[in-house]
C-alpha cells in the first residue's frame, strides 16, 4: 500500500466524478484532496505538495490545461494524469500530453483503469487488486 504521506489531489467541476475519484485513490492508500477548479487546486497543490494529481481538463475559473502549466512551471514536481470525457476527450487529452501531463485517461473510467495506469506511473509501490465479478 502507499505510505500515509502519500497524497493525491483530484480536481473536476463535476461533484460526482471528483468524489468517485477521491473514493478510488483512497481506496488505493492515497490522503486524497478534492479541488472544484483549477484555482482551488493550485491552491491545495502549493499547500500540500501532492505527488499526484488527477485534473479535469474542461472547467471554469482555471481550466485543466492552464493549471497543468502551472504545476510544471512550480518548483515541486508531481506526476500528473489529465481527464476529460465526450468529444473533449479527443480534441483534449493529446494536447495535455504535450503539456505536460505525464498520463491522459477518457472518462469514465473504472477503479481497474486507474489502479493499472498508477502501477505504470509508481512502479514501486504496490496497489490492491480489482475484485473481479
Amino acid at each position: 500500500m502507499c505510505a500515509a504521506r502519500d497524497v493525491a489531489l483530484v480536481i473536476d467541476d463535476e461533484p460526482d466524478v471528483r468524489f468517485a475519484i477521491k473514493l478510488m485513490l483512497e481506496r488505493l492508500g492515497y490522503l486524497t484532496l478534492a479541488a472544484c477548479d483549477g484555482e482551488e487546486g493550485l491552491k491545495l497543490f502549493e499547500q500540500y505538495r501532492p505527488i499526484l494529481v488527477i485534473t479535469d481538463l474542461l472547467m471554469p475559473r482555471r481550466e485543466g490545461i492552464e493549471t497543468i502549466r502551472a504545476f510544471r512551471g512550480h518548483e515541486h514536481k508531481t506526476t500528473v494524469i489529465a481527464i476529460s470525457g465526450g468529444m473533449a476527450a479527443r480534441d483534449f487529452l493529446p494536447f495535455a500530453l504535450k503539456l505536460g501531463a505525464d498520463y491522459a485517461i477518457a472518462k469514465p473510467f473504472s477503479f481497474g483503469e486507474l489502479s493499472a495506469v498508477l502501477a505504470r506511473l509508481f512502479p514501486y509501490k504496490e496497489y490492491p487488486q480489482p475484485h473481479l465479478g
